[in-house]
């Protein structure tokens, strides 16, 4: 709880000061206050030994039988009060694009609703979800934090807040399917690609929960999901 109460009070901080702050742009502004959140985040220990979420799991089927990471966006936006229907995100929100001729870090790949669609990379979740954010005209903001370390990501769990983690189906070994060029660049698709929500862990136990599309909410033994995240380019997100 004091955990949760100092994260509200930083964000409380950091908004007062952008509205006092008359030497920037409000983008400059609001770019440094996430830059010192995150650094803040990384200096920090991780002072639990275990940590979890109540989150509320959403399942993907039968309406989005490849929409995994949609749906796992569905489920953070409703955690923070926001009540979007995954088909809304999905039909209105999400880029799409032909199978054969898109990259995966740009659109969806096939669509969603289909059994024939693929999937998308972080960087199109983040853009779908601040297109919604935009729409409504929310004031929280959308990190992508591929690249992170994973011990990184648990200190956002230690603060509350949930982690949209790119994994893969039931934790199988993800391999190459299919290949493509597109504008030159070669564009592999790695079978049994999953996204879920990252919303506890257990440090004695080796153990994280995530709160899965397909599965519902499950626990995971922590080295292999950390594989695995290393393995899907170490791809993550949080709505802060």
């Amino acid at each position: 709880m004091k955990k949760i109460i100092k994260y509200v009070f930083l964000i409380f901080c950091l908004i007062l000061c952008s509205c006092q702050n008359n030497r920037q742009s409000p983008s400059e502004t609001e770019k440094q206050n996430i830059q010192n959140f995150i650094s803040q985040i990384e200096s920090e220990s991780l002072e639990y030994n275990q940590f979890m979420i109540d989150f509320q799991n959403i399942q993907q089927n039968p309406e989005l039988p490849t929409g995994c990471e949609v749906t796992s966006l569905a489920m953070v936006f409703n955690h923070l009060g926001y009540k979007i229907d995954k088909c809304i995100l999905a039909d209105d929100f999400l880029n799409k694009g032909e199978i054969g001729s898109t990259d995966f870090s740009e659109a969806f790949v096939g669509n969603p609703r289909d059994d024939e669609g693929y999937g998308c990379y972080a960087n199109v979740i983040q853009e779908c979800a601040q297109d919604y954010l935009t729409s409504i005209d929310a004031k929280v903001q959308v990190l992508n934090l591929t690249s992170t370390d994973f011990k990184t990501l648990l200190r956002y769990i230690q603060k509350g807040i949930p982690v949209i983690v790119w994994t893969t189906i039931d934790l199988n070994e993800p391999y190459s399917t299919m290949e493509w060029e597109i504008n030159g660049h070669h564009i592999e698709w790695l079978a049994n690609e999953h996204c879920v929500v990252l919303t506890g862990y257990n440090i004695t136990d080796n153990i994280v929960y995530v709160s899965d599309p397909l599965q519902g909410s499950v626990k995971y033994d922590m080295d292999l999901f950390i594989k695995r995240y290393h393995q899907l380019s170490s791809q993550a997100i949080v709505i802060i």
